[in-house]
């Protein structure tokens, strides 16, 4: 009815005390067991006593009805509103804290973790508990049950009743839960699985030689140096006339045999041919070449790009799956073996125990090959926290330095845990919380789920956000997140290049200095004086014409005494020069008269046309003209000597 107090609105009743309660004689008399439905006597339901009737005890229940009391909070509160409760933690920053005043020695438990256990009991528990902190910790009989982990051991004091609570950040494991309860997860921690990339190996100069010729084997670049030799062989054998590919005399065939190679390794690094190709066995021979070289550099670009490409995750192992195939040794967190062995029964030999500060040496050091290592201690890893660590061990005497790995790997390489990358999908999760005596955890457990729920964790982890363990994370070490190919792995591609520019930088210093091209030193005298001859030959056409009385024409071509003799290559140019300034004006008037074959005839022999002698022409005209051969032929000469 409106008005009545909150407690009537579910259905209630009054209950016989002579049956309610738990009989176990009479329960295994009817042939049945403990809390099993079908008798009064094998199942106790909670109950109350009233406080409407003072003349005589009754006793109620909402659970026999088949509702829930949910009214009176008191039956949560037993054992913790009100009580003293002991406390075990000790100081982890940034989740439980102790901050010790110098002056007074007064100790404050603080840390995100701590704060929101606080709060939770003080603002949803009538009448407050009194929480008495404790930072010894673990007890020493219990760190003799479990000396590997501290975690464990306060765990088991709180089971056999040393402490109430251990307010720390503990893994809630099945092995602990086996030990007592827990209250909710505060927080959750992620795994991923780490492979060791060869990223200083790739620093040094071996590998970056190597790494442009990783596509192919030993041999498969032997038969490829083998082909384009040949093809060499080939370019010089089908096009031998091709003065644009070989501007040096039929018998210098030292020069033409290096022109020949130049040419075909140059096609295979262009990818194209770069000769003229004038015969037709040349152009057959250059189709083959073609194909060769379109199907290699294809398969070079495709297997550098993969290899390259992998390089940047390095094994290759993107799954737990994967680096069990490949039998590769797992460091784990030693207290997680159990839920591994039970999800791997089969690869238990692989597991390798480690702990958060272990795990990177043993990587480093060839113990494991992989590791199984939760976010926080990889971003340790990464901002050298962790081999900051195991360098003061070493300091202290605690690790020898064949364990601490300190500044160099088993391969005497710098250590670099930026190697150390995260891979793959989400391992595993593993929550914390507070391990709490079974008679204390729904009363504990309820304050704080109503307090994370009012959103005092979120509060308070964001108020200690500065003091949480954030890390400089000096290298980007999620291979997933950097797929792109790193500079190492093109540095031998530039050495080489580089090598080769130097080269081409030194010989034409030499050139420079010397004023003699390189090839001219490979020639015998009987190729030289060959090429003279040859060279002879083509300016006497290039200035006295071709010897049919045509007019010369000087920019026919280029004079090959300009590639062989460089030195007089000066002296060159001004005579060619001076014919070409007299050739203009004779050339004009030689069109005038080329209807006169007595003229023709007289051009042809060098000497003046019968209109030049003064027929038709006044005796100035006559010596104009007269004067203009005599230059020629002197300049003509002095061309040829040059």
């Amino acid at each position: 009815q409106p008005g009545e107090p909150a407690y009537c609105e579910a259905p209630w009743c009054y209950v016989d005390m002579t049956k309610c309660p738990v009989s176990t004689t009479d329960c295994l008399a009817a042939g049945l067991r403990l809390n099993s439905k079908a008798h009064p006597a094998c199942r106790e339901r909670a109950y109350s006593s009233t406080s409407l009737v003072t003349t005589m005890e009754l006793y109620y229940s909402y659970e026999t009805c088949g509702f829930l009391n949910s009214y009176d909070l008191s039956r949560v509160f037993p054992g913790v509103a009100g009580e003293n409760l002991v406390v075990s933690t000790f100081g982890l920053k940034p989740w439980h804290q102790i901050i010790v005043n110098e002056t007074t020695g007064f100790k404050n438990y603080t840390g995100p973790l701590i704060e929101f256990f606080r709060e939770a009991l003080t603002r949803y528990m009538t009448p407050a508990p009194t929480i008495l902190w404790n930072d010894d910790w673990a007890t020493a009989e219990s760190m003799e049950v479990y000396p590997s982990s501290s975690y464990t051991a306060c765990v088991h004091d709180v089971a056999v009743g040393n402490y109430d609570l251990c307010v720390a950040d503990i893994w809630i494991l099945p092995e602990r839960r086996l030990l007592t309860s827990f209250t909710p997860p505060t927080r959750t921690d992620q795994f991923y699985l780490v492979v060791k990339s060869d990223g200083s190996a790739g620093l040094s100069l071996t590998n970056m030689l190597r790494k442009p010729l990783d596509p192919f084997t030993g041999e498969s670049w032997g038969l490829i140096m083998g082909v384009v030799a040949f093809a060499g062989i080939i370019t010089g054998l089908t096009d031998p006339q091709s003065e644009d590919d070989y501007p040096y005399p039929r018998n210098a065939y030292f020069l033409r045999s290096l022109k020949s190679m130049y040419i075909a390794v140059s096609s295979f690094l262009n990818g194209v041919p770069i000769n003229q190709i004038e015969t037709v066995p040349a152009k057959v021979a250059a189709i083959g070449y073609n194909w060769f070289i379109l199907i290699t550099l294809a398969s070079y670009t495709a297997n550098l790009a993969s290899i390259l490409v992998a390089a940047a995750g390095d094994t290759g192992i993107k799954s737990l799956e994967e680096a069990f195939d490949q039998q590769k040794t797992v460091c784990i967190y030693w207290t997680s073996r159990p839920t591994f062995e039970t999800a791997y029964p089969s690869n238990k030999a692989l597991f390798v125990d480690a702990d958060g500060s272990s795990w990177a040496r043993f990587m480093h050091s060839g113990v494991c090959d992989v590791a199984v290592m939760y976010k926080g201690r990889i971003e340790a890893a990464h901002a050298g926290n962790i081999q900051s660590e195991d360098c003061a061990a070493l300091d202290a005497g605690d690790l020898t330095a064949e364990e601490a790995m300190c500044t160099s790997d088993k391969n005497g390489l710098p250590r670099d845990d930026c190697q150390l990358k995260q891979v793959g999908d989400l391992v595993m999760a593993i929550p914390s919380g507070f391990p709490v005596r079974s008679e204390l955890v729904q009363g504990i457990s309820w304050a704080m789920s109503k307090a994370d729920n009012a959103g005092n964790w979120t509060s308070w982890d964001a108020a200690f956000a500065s003091d949480q363990a954030k890390v400089n994370i000096t290298c980007n070490a999620n291979a997933e997140e950097s797929v792109g190919l790193p500079v190492e792995a093109f540095s031998g591609t530039a050495i080489q290049a580089g090598f080769a520019f130097g080269l081409a930088l030194i010989a034409a210093a030499i050139e420079r200095l010397t004023g003699r091209r390189l090839e001219s030193w490979f020639e015998t005298e009987e190729s030289e004086s060959e090429g003279a001859a040859q060279d002879e030959e083509l300016l006497v056409a290039e200035v006295d014409g071709p010897g049919d009385g045509s007019p010369m024409d000087m920019k026919k071509a280029p004079s090959a005494a300009t590639k062989t003799v460089p030195k007089e290559m000066k002296e060159l140019q001004q005579a060619i020069a001076e014919l070409q300034q007299i050739n203009e004006p004779l050339t004009e008037k030689l069109d005038q008269l080329l209807g006169n074959k007595s003229g023709a005839d007289g051009g042809r022999n060098g000497q003046m046309p019968g209109n030049m002698t003064g027929e038709g022409d006044d005796s100035n005209d006559s010596d104009r003209w007269q004067s203009l051969f005599d230059k020629k032929e002197t300049v003509g000469g002095k061309l040829l000597h040059s």
